[in-house]
């Protein structure tokens, strides 16, 4: 959530050699922060003509005196932009969640584990090719895309 994010870091300028080959123009870096910044309740909800409908809640909290977590969902319906035939392919649904966990043991050791979830139904519209016999139609659907990632982090000084 954009509640939760710290600070952006702009890294202007080619970054091939250190960040890969993608960074040509620069790295952006989001930093979040710890979960025991973000503990308690927090909703949010919106609406409007465009994006009709969002939702947020997060809720932080202690594991005993050296860790936090933080667990969260969000979602959101988009409607379709216009278009001048008023065909309304392009409207898109979204949901999301995920969770983070801080556990310091003031001795200069540190761990954080996160993981996010996602699914969405993303309208398209594409125009197919055939060659036998040749023609091409356009075709508008819902491209169904999610995933999910985790990442472990562990520091000793």
């Amino acid at each position: 959530m954009l509640e939760d994010v710290e600070r952006i870091e702009v890294i202007r300028g080619p970054g091939g050699t250190i960040w890969g080959t993608n960074a040509v123009n620069g790295v952006i870096n989001i930093i979040t922060k710890n979960s025991k910044d973000s503990q308690g309740t927090l909703v949010s909800v919106g609406g409007g003509n465009v994006d009709h409908g969002t939702g947020e809640f997060r809720q932080g909290g202690s594991l005993g005196r050296n860790a936090s977590y933080r667990v969260y969902g969000m979602a959101f319906g988009r409607g379709p932009e216009f278009h001048a035939d008023g065909d309304n392919f392009d409207n898109w649904q979204l949901g999301q969640g995920g969770f983070r966990v801080d556990w310091d043991n003031q001795n200069n050791d540190s761990l954080i584990l996160q993981g996010d979830l996602y699914k969405c139904g993303v309208g398209a519209r594409q125009s197919l090719s055939f060659y036998s016999p040749p023609s091409s139609t356009i075709v508008d659907g819902t491209q169904d895309v999610s995933g999910g990632n985790i990442l472990g982090n562990g520091a000793t000084n």
